[in-house]
């Protein structure tokens, strides 16, 4: 029995540590920019459609709170969830593809260690801001 436990322990532990390193960072998406374009083009689709049912969850829950507070607390983060860029019609996976991959190249604020979210998010944000008015 004991040695059954120790070797799921054997198995288990290499799992863990891999999935702990697991984050996409800006310098593994400059890798991925140079190597594999359907992993920038899949994650990028991950994180655009987890932004939108963020903000749809939040919106919902702001909306059906019966507590004042509650609702506008909910209302705002559902205006701020993620970052506002407003993307032109007709747009297409490849052009959003090498905005952040050419953001990763330029922008010299986005660190090697900086969060591959936040890199996703801030190429959309500065190649394609919001007016005033598209918010």
């Amino acid at each position: 029995m004991r040695l059954v436990f120790l070797a799921s322990l054997i198995v288990c532990i290499p799992i863990a540590d891999a999935m702990a390193e697991s984050s996409i960072t800006a310098k593994a998406m400059r890798t991925f920019c140079e190597t594999d374009n359907a992993f920038i083009t899949g994650y990028i689709a991950g994180w655009m459609d987890k932004r939108d049912k963020d903000h749809k969850h939040l919106y919902i829950n702001s909306i059906t709170r019966a507590d004042d507070n509650q609702r506008k607390l909910l209302g705002g983060l559902a205006e701020d969830v993620g970052e506002r860029f407003c993307l032109p019609a007709g747009v297409t996976f490849g052009t959003i593809q090498s905005a952040v991959c050419g953001t990763l190249q330029t922008q010299k604020t986005l660190t090697d260690t900086t969060p591959g979210d936040t890199v996703v998010g801030y190429s959309l944000r500065v190649t394609w801001p919001c007016n005033d008015e598209d918010e």
